[in-house]
């Protein structure tokens, strides 16, 4: 919802079509590294919702199991 809202200052990550889309769908964290912070997680221009980075890995904040 806040990924889809355009909320000032809130930084992108665009995933690949490959494991990490799937990955990031079935409720996986991902091994990226990127400056900690909230990001607006997307596929092809298209938000997927949300992840927090701690620096190393973007934790994602979909229910585990989402997509089988």
């Amino acid at each position: 919802a806040l990924a889809m809202a355009g909320i000032d200052g809130m930084k992108e990550t665009r995933l690949d079509e490959g494991c990490h889309a799937e990955k990031y769908l079935r409720g996986e964290s991902l091994d990226i590294k990127l400056t900690k912070g909230w990001y607006a997680v997307t596929l092809g221009g298209f938000p997927l919702g949300l992840g927090k980075s701690g620096g190393l890995r973007l934790k994602n904040k979909l229910a585990k199991g989402f997509i089988e």
